[in-house]
């Protein structure tokens, strides 16, 4: 920080001190004949710290849903409106950014079988320059702070199950017997990638 310091009054004789036992002091002073004159100062005891930021579940709860695909990733990337962010200047409200995920992969189901829903995992963060100028803290919606670095949508998700066809190719093979045989080459259709291998040798009867 730099001072520019003025006087005129032959009284007084002016005098610099340090105030905090860190501080340090560049001194420029030009005095004239009658006493007059100015000091410019240049100091590193100015402390800036860092704003604080809350983020909290913002209230809506529409349910995000998907069918299954083998991942917990969301169908959208446009969260903004899941999470409300507090202290943030207007010119910096683009540092403002949501991830989400669903808490695991799978459908989930309820007692009786049918499908459920599932919570979501939000992440806020601050991306961008002048993050440095704040800190982030989670909090529930009625100001309560949280530890973590995620907010819970609970019930907020929804996976629902993929369709599967099986078409069974053929059986054979040599008398002994039995009535059973095994499915050569049967065929999955609707498998999320990476699950396109089931277990093959199904036994059928008949």
């Amino acid at each position: 920080v730099t001072y520019e310091l003025g006087w005129d009054n032959t009284d007084y004789e002016l005098a610099l001190a340090q105030d905090a036992p860190s501080q340090t002091l560049d001194v420029e002073r030009e005095v004239s004949a009658t006493g007059v004159g100015r000091a410019r100062l240049v100091t590193n005891a100015a402390t800036i710290t860092p704003k604080t930021v809350t983020a909290a579940l913002s209230g809506v709860k529409d349910t995000i849903e998907k069918t299954y695909d083998g991942n917990a990733t969301l169908p959208t990337a446009d969260l903004k409106n899941r999470v409300t962010f507090t202290g943030l200047y207007d010119e910096d409200q683009q540092l403002a950014k949501v991830a989400g995920v669903y808490d695991t992969k799978d459908v989930a189901r309820n007692a009786d079988g049918t499908v459920g829903t599932k919570n979501i995992l939000y992440t806020p963060k601050l991306e961008g320059t002048g993050t440095a100028n704040y800190e982030l803290a989670l909090v529930t919606p009625d100001g309560k702070t949280l530890t973590g670095t995620t907010l819970t949508g609970v019930g907020q998700g929804l996976i629902k199950p993929r369709q599967l066809t099986i078409t069974a190719g053929y059986a054979e093979k040599i008398y002994d017997g039995t009535a059973d045989a095994e499915v050569i080459h049967p065929r999955y259709d609707g498998l999320a990638r990476g699950e396109e291998r089931l277990t093959p040798g199904t036994a059928l009867d008949g």
